[in-house]
């Protein structure tokens, strides 16, 4: 099994930059021709980037459901956000929340729903944190493991 990195070239177009991590690769596409570019049922680790989401503290509560979380997080954070809350879609993981843009998140499902790939979205911060950082990501019956970031 192939294993794929994607990273963004700019923040306003939707080329980026696809590495294969085993011939170390690379080659510019967009999102729209993404699927054509690689090995069907490899992994694809695909890094959001910064640029593109805010991330906030917060403790998911399991007793709640998800509504009832998205709503105490929403009452807490609105103020702070610029744009209209509507058009932002809160993912929940590992004690964050993330704020998405809802027509940027729509674009990307569509372009990676055309892949027949094990897709892994990864906020680009955890792996670009800082020179002591390491991430480790479980594909299943391999680990992946970056070392101070990428």
């Amino acid at each position: 099994m192939k294993l794929y990195l994607t990273k963004f070239l700019t923040d306003e177009s939707n080329e980026i930059e696809l590495i294969d991590s085993i011939s170390l690769q690379t080659t510019k596409t967009d999102l729209n021709n993404l699927h054509s570019n690689f090995e069907e049922y490899s992994a694809l680790l695909f890094l959001l980037p910064c640029s593109k989401y805010t991330t906030y503290n917060w403790e998911y509560d399991d007793e709640l459901s998800k509504n009832i979380n998205e709503i105490n997080f929403i009452d807490e954070i609105d103020t702070l956000v610029v744009k209209d809350i509507s058009s932002q879609k809160a993912i929940f993981t590992n004690n964050q929340a993330l704020l998405i843009d809802k027509d940027y998140l729509d674009m990307i499902n569509s372009a990676l729903s055309n892949i027949k790939a094990n897709v892994y979205l990864i906020p680009e911060h955890l792996v670009l944190v800082n020179k002591f950082t390491n991430v480790d990501v479980d594909l299943k019956n391999e680990f992946l493991i970056i070392k101070n970031g990428i």
